[in-house]
């Protein structure tokens, strides 16, 4: 049954993506104005007690250096990661005819929005006290309806895109939505300014949060409604109760080493993020009406890198680029930690971290979950059962450790010291938390699975079939790994696909006379991965060895003319194969393998009677 409901599941078109991310648009809107809103708000900083902000709740140390803010932070952040489990366990065993995922989208979508702009209003009483708790109960209803959205979103992630190439695609889509949504949510001061005078400075707020978190809300129920979930994810709900899920996704030797790191990354990056408005107000000495125009312009020049991304990640691999992003972060914390200083105007010093904050903010905003979802993939093909909304809770998990630890830093760090000394220590603590996770993931080793290896350094081959009829027409169908066939008059080919562990077969049963005029298997290769790349040679006398995977194949360097008199390419396969001399443009004959750590990814053909496999 599940095999031929894998048939039917069709492929992620680019307008189902398009769809898709608009609705990570929408929730990337509110979940940055509370994450980037929340602490500024409530602990006001001495530049907003000017300009006339109320105070509405404890402020200051209470216990054990720990601010009021940073507690109920905590436990909010706390319970979302808490929570995220049994919302992703009650997603991934729902049946419903809309799907697993889409139900849960379409009923919390609006909850969410309403929950944003009481974040803002209730705690506005004239009792610290009283608002305290009022701030707490709507910040755990936040966080409620936040997972309730967000997990069966992110558990599309791998069902829509089932191919590594769709993965990419799909990540590089959410991520751009994700920073737009994120840079939306930075204007709410920039809204609030024009306002405050009739307003003033609370009110002001509230209303533009109001109005971002309608314009949020419509951007999330464009997916809930516009996707048809049951057309495109292979919907088999799982068996598992959740604790059992829970255990059996954190053994998962894989997603261990992915999730230290990212815990790291996330204190690191919620740091800077909570401090940002803070680092262009007091360090900089701007007006916090600048937080949008510097977050826009690391925006802008953030998406002129993901297109480069993109094509890296699918030529060299994720780690290495992954490991350059966080270089980069570093190096954008450690300025900020200066800023201010040597005299240098603050607008140039809040260009500088934008400049530099961009680049990674492609290459971290796109790769990590095209990761995760690779290692869900990999376990539903190991275990034959779909978790992927229990990967992503585990993931939202670590997430949110590091965003709890990350407010309580900050909020602790930050008022140590004068003169803003406490808002440096706390870019330096990102500092240190972003080096951490780039030592964590340079040395992150991730193995290969049983059969189709996504993790490894191939992934699940697709195949053509070019053939033609009595018409002397040329066809070609195509095969996905699932079984999906398309191409004109494929049908009539009766194509089989069948695989036992790492071996696979394609069939053909046709219900005319046909001639197969060739059959071509595509595997994506992680060769940023890799050591060495062996391809066997043509001839027994044909140099065979392992090179770079960079490499480039030369041809003979002498003229045309020259190899026609001497019939130079007389042995070889000159005259048979096109010659292409790029880079990392090579190509063998029968096999080829890919070395790395020990172990060694093997490709090959079972049989060579009715002609050569060419292996490029």
């Amino acid at each position: 049954m599940a095999g031929e409901k894998a048939s039917e599941a069709r492929l992620a078109d680019k307008r189902v993506i398009r769809l898709f991310a608009i609705g990570q648009l929408g929730w990337a809107i509110l979940s940055g104005i509370v994450s980037n809103w929340l602490v500024y708000f409530y602990m006001p900083s001495e530049t907003m007690l000017s300009r006339g902000m109320a105070v509405f709740i404890t402020q200051g140390a209470v216990f054990a250096g720990l601010t009021v803010i940073g507690i109920i932070t905590g436990c909010g952040r706390l319970l979302d990661g808490f929570i995220d489990p049994f919302i992703a366990s009650r997603s991934d065993r729902l049946k419903n005819p809309l799907g697993r995922r889409i139900p849960f989208m379409r009923k919390a979508a609006i909850p969410f929005g309403v929950m944003t702009v009481l974040v803002f209003v209730l705690p506005g009483t004239g009792s610290q006290t009283l608002n305290n708790a009022l701030l707490f109960c709507c910040l755990m209803l936040f966080y409620i309806t936040l997972s309730l959205y967000c997990t069966p979103f992110n558990a599309l992630i791998p069902e829509l895109g089932r191919t590594q190439e769709l993965r990419i695609d799909l990540s590089t889509h959410i991520s751009v939505t994700y920073f737009l949504g994120t840079a939306a949510a930075y204007l709410v001061t920039t809204v609030a300014a024009y306002l405050e005078p009739a307003m003033g400075i609370a009110g002001a707020f509230r209303v533009t949060v109001a109005v971002l978190a309608a314009v949020a809300v419509a951007c999330m129920l464009v997916p809930a409604f516009g996707i048809d979930e049951t057309l495109y994810a292979e919907a088999e709900p799982s068996s598992t109760p959740m604790f059992q899920s829970v255990a059996k996704t954190f053994k998962n030797r894989d997603f261990q080493v992915f999730e230290l790191s990212d815990v790291l990354y996330w204190v690191a990056i919620t740091m800077f993020q909570t401090g940002m408005t803070y680092y262009i107000t007091e360090l900089m000495g701007l007006p916090d009406s600048l937080s949008f125009v510097f977050f826009a312009a690391m925006t802008l020049i953030s998406l002129m890198f993901y297109a480069p991304v993109n094509m890296l990640a699918k030529r060299q691999g994720k780690k290495r680029i992954v490991a350059f992003g966080f270089f980069f972060f570093c190096l954008a914390f450690g300025i900020t930690a200066v800023c201010g200083l040597f005299g240098i105007p603050g607008v140039v010093w809040g260009m500088l971290v934008a400049v530099l904050a961009a680049v990674p903010m492609a290459i971290l905003g796109i790769l990590p979950q095209a990761v995760l979802a690779d290692i869900a993939e990999c376990d539903a093909v190991e275990t034959g059962e779909r978790r992927e909304g229990m990967f992503y809770a585990a993931r939202t998990f670590s997430m949110t450790l590091g965003q709890t630890l990350a407010m309580i830093l900050f909020t602790s760090i930050s008022i140590l010291g004068e003169n803003g000394m406490g808002y440096r220590a706390t870019a330096l603590v990102a500092t240190i938390f972003c080096l951490a996770a780039r030592a964590r993931h340079h040395r992150k080793r991730l193995r290969r699975g049983r059969g189709a290896a996504v993790t490894g350094l191939l992934g699940e081959p697709t195949f053509c079939v070019r053939w033609h009829g009595c018409d002397g027409q040329e066809r070609v169908a195509h095969v996905q790994p699932s079984g999906l066939v398309t191409g004109t008059d494929a049908a009539s080919l009766g194509i089989a696909l069948s695989h036992e562990g790492e071996c696979w077969r394609v069939g053909v049963v046709p219900c005319r006379e046909v001639v197969i005029d060739a059959v071509e298997a595509t595997l994506p290769a992680d060769l940023g991965e890799a050591q060495a790349l062996y391809l066997n040679g043509y001839n027994s006398w044909t140099d065979s060895v392992e090179r770079d995977p960079r490499d480039r194949m030369r041809n003979f360097l002498v003229p045309r003319a020259a190899i026609r008199h001497w019939v130079l390419d007389a042995s070889g396969d000159y005259r048979f194969v096109k010659a292409d001399e790029r880079s990392g443009h090579q190509h063998g004959f029968t096999y080829g393998y890919l070395p790395r750590d020990g172990e060694v990814s093997l490709v090959g053909s079972l049989g060579e009677e009715t002609g050569m496999t060419l292996v490029r």
